[in-house]
């Protein structure tokens, strides 16, 4: 199965909303938004693009809402019909109905108090999906047109790779892999240029030893 990417972002209009009868509380909040540039790594930044979740969403897929990634506190799934997505020109918001457990309970008072104020996705993107390119100030930029699966989406309680050595090290090695192919043409174009730079540094000298 294709790895996913973990991404996390400030939360957009998260927030505990009551139904009529004050009985039945939605968590709601955008899991992914549209046209945001976020720095990922180093000079790497990445921006998603309107409509990248179309496709996806369209298939009806099993999408998890979870705290804090865990598969033990899910707040909805798409599946049973505890979780709602919708698409627009912001992004994809989420609206889920918690359990009625101690721990959904418990975060969803922290969520009102904003103690817990991150949400995040997973993610993955076919290559033919995505551009990578180099501006004028040095850095680079990873666009996102369309995702190939969307796992998980919901609140955490910190940003992504803050903390563990095996996320940092997940950052470090996407970064490795999204810019390989900048590195090596840029490489390449500094090789080619010496070499011209030899080759004309050759053919002067050529041409002062016939003289």
């Amino acid at each position: 199965m294709t790895r996913l990417t973990l991404r996390t972002i400030p939360a957009d209009e998260l927030e505990i909303r009551a139904e009529q009868d004050g009985k039945v509380r939605k968590l709601t909040g955008y899991g992914i938004v549209y046209n945001r540039e976020a720095r990922i790594w180093g000079d790497l930044y990445e921006v998603i693009r309107p409509g990248a979740a179309r496709e996806v969403l369209a298939k009806n897929p099993d999408i998890r809402c979870c705290l804090n990634h865990s598969d033990e506190k899910i707040f909805g799934r798409t599946k049973s019909g505890t979780l709602m997505l919708e698409e627009n020109q912001r992004g994809v918001k989420y609206s889920a109905i918690p359990p009625d457990a101690q721990w959904a309970n418990d975060a969803l008072v922290s969520i009102e108090r904003r103690d817990i104020d991150g949400s995040s996705f997973t993610f993955s993107v076919d290559p033919q999906d995505e551009k990578i390119t180099k501006r004028s100030d040095g850095t680079l930029l990873r666009e996102i047109f369309k995702f190939s699966r969307i796992g998980e989406m919901g609140p955490v309680t910190r940003p992504a790779y803050e903390s563990t050595t095996a996320e940092f090290r997940s950052a470090k090695e996407e970064y490795d892999s999204l810019t390989a192919n900048l590195r090596t043409q840029d490489n390449a174009d500094e090789i080619a240029e010496a070499q011209r730079t030899l080759e004309l540094r050759r053919k002067k000298l050529e041409l002062k030893a016939k003289i």
